[in-house]
């Protein structure tokens, strides 16, 4: 059987134990020990939920978006989104600042994580569907992807294999 100790709904510590006289413990003493099959995936830092049937559920957790360089933002959208961008810096004082402020010298890095930048990039991206540019189905996806820093070209490529 192996342990898993949980803490605030994320897995802080795992252990089998081999024989009967062996204890298992967490150094967290509010961590609350639960038993699965010595076969279950499951590590320290996965996140952790009990099912409506009290199911043990575990997942991966899912890594924070990156944090990339002003360029290297600029190249997640298409050549087509770009321009269009270009375009609606003219008359969409958003993305005008948005951009802006991506281009001023003092940028050195774009965090995809932070809550300012994920609304930009919805903003953005919901400009360019009212534009013609991005299809209605698919503005949920490419706000995903670039919000995520995957560039709709990789994309394409990571579908294709």
């Amino acid at each position: 059987m192996k342990k898993v100790f949980v803490f605030d709904g994320v897995v802080v510590a795992t252990g089998v134990v081999l024989s009967a006289s062996a204890s298992v413990t967490a150094s967290n003493p509010d961590a609350r020990e639960l038993i699965v099959a010595d076969d279950h995936p499951v590590a320290v830092g996965w996140l952790y939920k009990e099912g409506e049937d009290g199911e043990v559920l575990f997942s991966a957790p899912v890594p924070p978006p990156p944090t990339i360089g002003p360029n290297e933002f600029h190249f997640l959208w298409t050549v087509g989104e770009q321009i269009a961008i270009e375009e609606l810096r003219a008359t969409d004082t958003g993305i005008k600042v948005f951009m802006r402020r991506l281009e001023d010298p003092r940028t050195t890095e774009v965090v995809l994580a932070a809550p300012a930048i994920q609304d930009a990039i919805a903003y953005t991206v919901n400009a360019l569907a009212a534009a013609g540019v991005i299809p209605q189905e698919r503005i949920a996806v490419r706000i995903a992807e670039i919000g995520n820093g995957r560039a709709a070209s990789a994309v394409k490529a990571e579908q294709a294999q």
